[in-house]
């Protein structure tokens, strides 16, 4: 997969080519601006996320995403073509635009010790250690 070709899959038309004159690329502008948002707002986020914490279970879906958008990218050259194939990877890659969304709605501090991986525990005054793994920021049951 050339480097180009999946930049192109993933994120045309860029806004430099709405300058064409093009009807068909200035009735997409509103559509690019939400999905470069969500892109690299949401998206990126999430699929650093579920590598970093959960490789084994989105390897295939990695795999699937990777194997198709490479196909894609090296077969069609056509923008309109590529266009209506990134169609086709959107619902997948939108797993992952679930995942930033989480990320980003949790707080900044718990968000940060699940990032480095903190497993500092928080010891009640009564009841003894809290359990193994678990961040300092998250409440423990029953308290």
């Amino acid at each position: 997969m050339t480097l180009f070709g999946g930049v192109h899959l993933l994120l045309a038309p860029f806004p430099w080519q709405l300058k064409s004159g093009s009807v068909r690329m200035a009735l997409t502008a509103p559509e690019m601006v939400v999905w470069w948002f969500v892109f690299f707002a949401l998206v990126l986020p999430g699929l650093k996320h579920a590598i970093r914490h959960r490789f084994g279970d989105v390897m295939p879906l990695l795999l699937f995403l990777l194997l198709l958008g490479g196909i894609y990218s090296v077969t069609f050259g056509n923008v309109g073509t590529a266009y209506r194939q990134r169609a086709q990877l959107m619902p997948y890659l939108l797993i992952f635009a679930g995942i930033g969304l989480e990320q980003w709605k949790q707080p900044r501090t718990l968000r940060e010790s699940l990032d480095r991986g903190s497993t500092e525990t928080e010891e009640g005054p009564d009841d003894g250690p809290a359990r193994p793994g678990l961040p300092r920021s998250v409440p423990r049951p029953g308290s």
